[in-house]
Formats: structure tokens, sequence, C-alpha cells
């Protein structure tokens, strides 16, 4: 279950795109108060950010974005897209692309006659 976003008073603040890529956003940010920057790209599971190079918590924000608090004054913002199969629990995902090749594998096996020739040759 994921966390709610926090509440509270926000103060307005100034956002400038330093880069942009497909996995990561690098961000500068301005603000005089707390306030909490919502990007307009998808929350996914697996995106993480950080502050000024400490780990900062994201949160699902209006249904379908991603959305972190920062602090008052100038930071340097980064979110990049890390997958969680390829961590911790990349075995799992091994494993199963393992199981995938050996099944096609068998197939190729059986379609070129191996195994089936054998078994009609034994009902005979």
């Amino acid at each position: 279950m994921e966390a709610a976003i926090p509440t509270g008073a926000v103060a307005p603040g100034e956002v400038q795109v330093v880069s942009y890529a497909a996995n990561r956003i690098r961000l500068r940010t301005r603000s005089a108060g707390d306030g909490f920057l919502v990007a307009g790209d998808t929350w996914y599971p697996g995106w993480e950010a950080t502050i000024d190079g400490h780990p900062a918590r994201l949160y699902p924000a209006d249904v379908a974005f991603r959305g972190l608090q920062v602090p008052a004054g100038d930071h340097r913002v980064e979110m990049r897209f890390a997958p969680r199969f390829c961590g911790a629990r990349g075995g799992v995902g091994i494993g199963a692309a393992g199981c995938f090749m050996g099944a096609y594998k068998r197939q190729d096996h059986l379609a070129a006659g191996g195994g089936m020739a054998r078994r009609e040759s034994s009902k005979t």
C-alpha cells in the first residue's frame, strides 16, 4: 500500500529542467518555503528520487503522476527509473525467462519430429 501524500501548506516556487530523458530527469528548484513538486510524467513503480544527492520519497500524485516534497531553498532534484526486476528480484525474471526459453526449445524439437515420431512408433 502506498503512503498518502503529505498535507499542509506549501509555498510556490520555480523549477528549471536541467536535463530530460526517458529514464532520468534532472531539475533545479527554488522556493521560499516547503513545497510539493508534481512531475507531469506517469507514476510507475521503479522511479526513485534524490534531492541534493539524498534519497527522497516519491508519491503517486493526482492519480497518475509523480510527486515529492521539496524543502525551502535552492535544490537539485533528480528522478530516475530503476526497474525493480533488475535488482533483488532479478532472479524471478531470469528464472521465468529460462523457463520460457526451455519451453521454446522443446517446441522446436517437437516440431522437427523429435519425440513425436517415437511416440507414434511405439503405438504400432
